[in-house]
């Protein structure tokens, strides 16, 4: 594999000064990081300049994670572990921030974020989506995906109102707020106005409404008129006149509920709508209070094919609320933390476990979550081998398939003749290596003989 220089991107006001440079089969990205406070920091790439980003990246190590300060900083990306193949023409990278801290406001025994919220992603780094057009808006909510977008799609709205988010983004587990901040609850708003005994005034800001109606901002809170994105036509109504906050449900089947402070002076809880764009305020978790479903739930677990001590390496996304997490390797008999490998939510093994199974592990009344489904490590058959002698892919590699030693793997090409089988395709002493065969696309058959598993297919590219 053939690594080369390319363009290298930074978004975000506080990263700058970003380069590149191949040490081996790795990538060192080193950026300069401008920030009196902590940052979660993630990086990903492009393929199409910009219009998809694919990430977070996880086979990353150095300045990267969770409260990483300001200086001149770098990332290391273990390419070959984390892509099978990965062509260098056109890419772009981008180093993402995301500042643990806000502007905060104490209102009796709570604490409040003092503005609007501005993020593109949730707080693992996974990126939201911006939609613009309102067919593609009812159709995210439709599908049940998170989205945003800036008042009436102009970004300069986003300084004083910050964006507007559907209720699969501010109901989502992985958390739209920073670490140490949750987005509220109906009781965390009704707590609210029972300290300001319901004194509207005192919450509004005291600029950007019409007619007169700002209000004293008493507590410092300053609720903005931001608007909202309409339910049924998509389309953009109430700025400066009414704001909609979004409230966190306490089970993504009930009805959606909305803080709202109208254009007539009053304000209050209300239920609402599911295709509504809302405006988001955090609050801090004093108390590790974190948001709940299930207390703590269940892990998603992906399984990949590792390199030296572990074989296997087992990721999952953060779990909101978590402190630690543990796994079984025998169905539950014995639990064991987490090994880390490659970060927090990592778990690696020398051996493929049939029935791997993860838990959170939280603090106060939520100690332990939800278990995730039992998942081993599935065989995937690769689209493209390059057998040109450089020991860069040169073989036909099927991770995990020597979990199955009664398997049988055959390859023929485009005439339908056999070029290939082997019995206990085993990826070592039995390999397909592409002798004899000419560049071009073969269809790939591998019965895993396992009694349950169907024939699974596939084509395959030699390329040299």
């Amino acid at each position: 594999m053939i690594l080369q220089l390319f363009v290298v991107v930074g978004y975000g006001q506080k990263v700058s000064n970003i380069t590149a440079e191949q040490i081996g089969q790795t990538i060192k990205i080193s950026y300069t990081l401008v920030s009196e406070s902590e940052c979660d920091i993630s990086l990903y790439y492009s393929l199409d300049n910009g219009s998809r980003w694919i990430g977070p990246l996880k086979r990353v190590s150095g300045d990267v994670g969770y409260k990483i300060i300001g200086g001149n900083k770098k990332i290391i990306w273990d390419v070959l572990s984390e892509v099978d193949q990965f062509k260098f023409e056109g890419v772009i990278f981008k180093v993402q921030t995301r500042l643990n801290d806000f502007k905060e406001v104490k209102i009796g025994n709570q604490i409040w974020s003092a503005e609007n919220l501005d993020v593109d992603h949730f707080v693992n780094g996974e990126i939201i989506s911006e939609v613009k057009e309102s067919s593609d808006w009812f159709k995210f909510n439709l599908k049940e995906k998170p989205a945003w977008c800036f008042y009436n799609n102009d970004s300069s709205n986003c300084i004083k109102y910050g964006r507007l988010y559907n209720y699969y983004a501010i109901a989502n587990l992985n958390s739209l707020c920073p670490r140490g901040f949750r987005v509220p609850t109906v009781e965390d708003w009704a707590e609210l106005m029972k300290y300001v005994n319901e004194d509207c005034e005192s919450i509004r800001s005291e600029s950007d409404w019409i007619n007169n109606l700002n209000g004293n901002n008493f507590t410092r809170l300053g609720l903005r008129p931001s608007g909202a994105r309409d339910a049924t036509y998509a389309s953009f109504e109430g700025l400066q006149k009414d704001g909609l906050y979004g409230v966190y449900p306490n089970s993504l089947k009930e009805e959606p509920s909305v803080f709202y402070i109208s254009p007539n002076g009053s304000c209050g809880l209300s239920l609402s709508d599911f295709r509504i764009g809302f405006s988001v305020r955090c609050m801090k978790d004093v108390n590790d209070n974190h948001q709940k479903q299930d207390c703590l739930p269940a892990p998603i677990v992906n399984c990949q094919t590792g390199r030296g001590t572990y074989k296997y390496v087992y990721s999952w996304a953060a779990v909101r609320g978590a402190i630690s997490y543990e796994v079984t390797e025998d169905g539950g008999v014995t639990w064991i933390a987490a090994n880390v490998p490659n970060g927090p939510e990592t778990h690696g093994s020398a051996t493929a476990i049939p029935s791997f199974i993860v838990r959170a592990i939280g603090s106060g009344l939520c100690k332990i979550g939800a278990n995730s489904k039992p998942i081993g490590c599935e065989v995937i058959i690769p689209s493209i081998i390059t057998p040109n002698g450089d020991r860069k892919n040169d073989e036909f590699i099927i991770p995990n398939i020597e979990r199955y030693p009664d398997n049988e793997v055959q390859i023929i090409n485009r005439w339908g003749k056999e070029v290939f089988s082997a019995d206990g395709y085993n990826n070592t002493t039995k390999v397909f290596k592409g002798t004899g065969c000419p560049d071009g696309v073969y269809f790939v058959l591998v019965n895993l003989n396992d009694g349950d598993t169907p024939i699974k297919t596939g084509n395959l590219t030699i390329e040299r």
